[in-house]
């Protein structure tokens, strides 16, 4: 395995097991959220492990080490969740 991809994965992995941290939560409480049920966390981190996973796949195939807002798009269209409002 090449040192881009796994530092890539190391990054995924960082960001995916991290659903309960203050770095995720921290967007909720912005949006006014109090509290949230366990089932709810259980689906966000499923969407955001897919959208995540789908857009690494996007970025690798371009042979990028940075994922762009197009990359999240592209993933979210993939997945049937069309994101309107940007050029692609």
């Amino acid at each position: 395995m090449s040192s881009d991809l796994r530092d890539a994965t190391h990054i995924f992995l960082r960001v995916v097991c991290c659903h309960r941290q203050p770095c995720c939560q921290n967007p909720l409480k912005e949006g006014s959220v109090k509290c949230i049920s366990e089932l709810i966390y259980e689906e966000i981190h499923e969407v955001l492990k897919n959208v995540i996973h789908d857009a690494m796949t996007c970025m690798e195939h371009s042979r990028r080490k940075i994922i762009n807002a197009m990359d999240i798009v592209y993933a979210l269209k993939r997945q049937g969740r069309t994101l309107y409002g940007f050029d692609g």
